[in-house]
């Protein structure tokens, strides 16, 4: 609250962190204004700074969800992704029913190439989630599926998702369409072809940073396509 008076009252930097530095001092062994330091060094543009501030707030709150996850998501901008696994595995420990936590998990742990690892936390979240989290889950969850062609199985349940999230999403999203191609793809399903059409006339008329954002599962599309033998 202070750090947010100070920055409303002046909208500088150098008043906002004064006013962090003496809600440090007035409370040298509290969380809070450590979290505050850390948030206001990445709002001011000088992240690399942030990551001591949110260590020391989760170290003094160790149970504080929303210091832990500040912390993962330093963590995993910075690059340091076993450390991040870490602390998001703290998290599930301490909010097991929680969807986007086990998400997270599964996640980062498919960035560091643990594919078991990754496909259980993922399918956990997904069956515990609701709404808007299905749609995020149920797309990194494919993901994980898809990340060995060679394996039939997986395949199979990611084109069964993959229906599932173009349902969820009302066939109107380019991404989504564009996963349902690859899966189908790589089952040698001649609907891929079709669910390719179909994606790049969403493409053709969604936003530029949509597209962008679809280029890379577009060309993963296109080449379990043409690695599928089908004409």
């Amino acid at each position: 609250a202070i750090v947010r008076a100070g920055r409303r009252r002046q909208g500088s930097f150098p008043v906002a962190r004064a006013a962090a530095e003496r809600a440090a001092a007035l409370e040298p062994e509290g969380a809070e204004p450590q979290w505050q330091m850390g948030r206001l060094l990445e709002l001011s543009g000088r992240g690399a700074e942030a990551g001591e501030h949110y260590r020391q707030s989760v170290e003094r709150a160790p149970r504080n969800l929303v210091h832990l996850r500040e912390w993962v998501r330093w963590l995993a901008a910075a690059g340091r992704l076993a450390e991040a696994r870490d602390v998001a595995a703290r998290i599930v420990a301490l909010a097991p029913g929680d969807a986007e936590a086990r998400g997270n998990l599964g996640s980062l742990a498919l960035e560091l190439g643990d594919l078991p690892a990754a496909r259980r936390d993922l399918r956990a979240a997904l069956a515990m989630s609701r709404g808007d989290d299905s749609v995020a889950i149920a797309a990194r969850c494919i993901r994980a599926l898809l990340a060995v062609p060679t394996d039939p199985e997986a395949c199979i349940e990611a084109r069964s998702l993959a229906e599932r999230l173009v349902g969820l999403t009302g066939g109107g999203d380019p991404l989504s369409m564009l996963m349902l191609a690859r899966a189908q793809a790589m089952l040698a399903d001649p609907a891929a072809r079709a669910a390719l059409a179909r994606a790049d006339a969403l493409l053709a008329a969604a936003a530029a940073e949509v597209r962008e954002a679809a280029a890379a599962e577009r060309a993963a599309a296109e080449a379990a396509l043409q690695g599928s033998g089908m004409p």
